[in-house]
């Protein structure tokens, strides 16, 4: 969440005020390790061709908060709530004259199949305690730095199903959880070009101490054969990094703006990948971001 900078007049009056503040989001998530097939052209056995990942596309969320605003000051403490769920799917083929390679599954295992079909699920919660004071530097221009705690929980779910060739309904799963909460801290700078018309830049940063819970399967035989099953907890700091642009109509006491924001949530992807097929128990790590972009609309309420 980015709180909004103040108005161009207090409208808490000399007691102190209320706001409440709902925002829709149309946001795509992005993470890597979460191809599941390379489409080889030929058959003879290299990997060649492209490798095959399941997308993540633009999806409603939302954002609501409310707080309070002290008088006179301009200091202001709220709680925002986020929120974003998204479930994807995709399906591969072995092509004609063609092969289809498993990628996810455990080497010296399943290799070559006729068909994959992968399903990823993202469940993003986030929730942020913030303390605020606005500031006018001049008539036109006025920052707001901001600080806090924020708290969140975030679940990635990626499973595979591999079936033909060297597969008989070979199951693959892997899940990341992740719960957590740090100091987060940021600024906004409204620059008003109209007289209820302003453009506004935003950023922050956090660093969050989290629980990981990390877990990595394979069946194949429909179930009946484990290839893979292992499990794993630690915790680690998970560093996150805020920054968004827009434009804000705004009254005494209404605001509405429209903008575009990007989160990215560094290591936040820390799974194991076994690599050989001699030595069964070695595996390296794939780690990578996941982060968050699209637009956001706002409509804020002060009384």
């Amino acid at each position: 969440h980015f709180a909004e900078a103040a108005h161009d007049e207090p409208a808490c009056g000399p007691w102190g005020g209320f706001f409440a503040d709902v925002e829709f989001l149309y946001l795509k998530p992005y993470r890597r390790a979460s191809d599941f097939g390379i489409v080889s052209p030929n058959t003879n056995g290299d990997p060649e061709g492209s490798i095959q990942s399941d997308p993540w596309h633009s999806r409603s969320a939302f954002r609501v908060g409310a707080g309070y605003r002290l008088p006179e000051d301009g200091w202001e403490v709220g709680f925002f709530y986020t929120y974003l769920h998204d479930n994807e799917t995709g399906f591969l083929t072995r092509p004609a004259n063609g092969l289809l390679f498993a990628t996810q599954t455990h080497p010296g295992t399943v290799e070559f199949v006729n068909s994959a079909a992968a399903d990823a699920t993202l469940s993003y919660n986030v929730y942020d305690v913030e303390v605020g004071r606005s500031m006018e530097v001049s008539q036109r221009f006025a920052v707001r730095p901001f600080g806090g705690l924020r708290f969140a929980q975030i679940d990635q779910n990626f499973n595979v199903l591999y079936d033909g060739g060297d597969a008989n309904r070979d199951f693959v799963g892997s899940r990341v959880t992740f719960n957590g909460g740090g100091l987060r801290a940021g600024g906004q700078a409204d620059w008003k070009v109209l007289d209820h018309v302003s453009v506004y830049g935003r950023g922050a940063g956090s660093l969050m101490v989290g629980d990981f819970g990390v877990t990595q399967t394979e069946f194949n035989n429909n179930g009946t054969t484990p290839l893979t099953n292992v499990h794993e907890s630690f915790r680690k700091i998970t560093p996150v990094l805020e920054m968004g642009v827009g434009v804000a109509y705004h009254t005494e006491h209404f605001r509405v703006s429209l903008g575009y924001e990007v989160t990215n949530w560094f290591n936040l992807i820390d799974t194991p990948s076994f690599v050989n097929d001699v030595h069964q128990g070695k595996y390296q790590r794939n780690i990578s971001d996941l982060g968050v972009d699209g637009l956001a609309v706002k409509a804020e309420v002060t009384y």
